[in-house]
């Protein structure tokens, strides 16, 4: 049975390749530490300890304006909003609903935050490749403020609002 879970030091992640050298190399290196540094957390999608996907989570904020459906009626300061820093799924097993359900709980933990701190969006910066994944969710494309590099195809901001996240919860 998959459980969704944050990382812990017995997950086996020695053997996870989800063909993105770069999230690879975060889980193996940086996921820990970032959590012990209060950075972000990563919670894992595992398998009798082996884990086939994670999604690494952090707290930022969002201007009103940036948030595609709702920017009317925000204010314009700095708001609080959920990162999806990085996600990534094992190869072997893309394709069977591990992404799905870590955005699930990416939801989730943005759901808790919008009841505990306040939290007026999810966001990512997806990869070119990633942005219809995202779609699926309610993403949508928001207008990027900074962060270009000619290093690398340039990421495609995109925002959920957590107005549409309650309401497609409540039914």
């Amino acid at each position: 049975m998959v459980r969704v879970h944050p990382l812990r030091p017995e997950n086996d992640c020695d053997h996870f390749a989800s063909g993105d050298l770069a999230l690879d190399r975060f889980l193996l290196q940086f996921a820990g530490q970032n959590m012990r540094r209060y950075v972000g957390v990563t919670y894992v999608a595992e398998e009798s300890g082996f884990v086939l996907g994670y999604v690494t989570l952090a707290a930022c904020s969002t201007r009103g304006d940036e948030v595609a459906t709702v920017r009317r009626t925000l204010p314009a300061y700095p708001l609080p909003a959920l990162r999806v820093a990085r996600l990534a799924v094992d190869g072997r097993f893309q394709g069977q609903g591990i992404g799905t359900l870590l955005v699930g709980t990416a939801l989730d933990v943005a759901l808790g935050m919008t009841r505990t701190v306040g939290c007026v969006a999810l966001v990512v910066d997806a990869k070119p490749g990633a942005v219809e994944f995202y779609r699926r969710f309610g993403f949508k494309e928001r207008v990027a403020l900074e962060g270009a590099s000619a290093a690398r195809p340039a990421p495609v901001p995109m925002s959920l609002p957590i107005s549409e996240v309650i309401a497609a919860r409540e039914g």
